[in-house]
């Protein structure tokens, strides 16, 4: 999956990284951790979802060496993701974000189309 930058559009941004959303290849674009990841749209949901299963008061409350790392892998991506707590609690902001932009984005749409019907 390759894209231009000229085609990405962002979609979220926050301390930890920046959402963008590429319709000629139909992928959303991580960037994270000085890297670029594609995902189609249900590998952004099961990412997205991983992440919102951590439970991040555990890994606060956790005082063993390597208690505060968690790694995270979704379906149909080749990357995996090793995050501190910090960096977690910034991807389910930036996952949360994106994911109310994306939905607002799609009551914008219908709402010009059923105006201009």
């Amino acid at each position: 999956m390759e894209s231009s930058a000229d085609t990405l559009i962002e979609i979220f941004r926050n301390h930890v990284g920046t959402i963008y959303q590429c319709d000629e290849s139909s992928t959303i674009w991580l960037d994270f951790q000085g890297e670029m990841t594609p995902f189609r749209y249900f590998g952004f949901l099961s990412i997205k979802q991983h992440v919102d299963k951590v439970n991040v008061e555990s890994m606060f409350e956790n005082t063993t060496k390597g208690g505060d790392l968690e790694i995270i892998n979704a379906r149909g991506c080749d990357r995996c993701f090793v995050v501190n707590l910090k960096e977690l609690i910034g991807l389910k902001q930036l996952f949360e974000g994106t994911k109310v932009m994306l939905d607002l984005n799609s009551i914008i749409q219908e709402r010009l189309h059923n105006i201009l019907i």
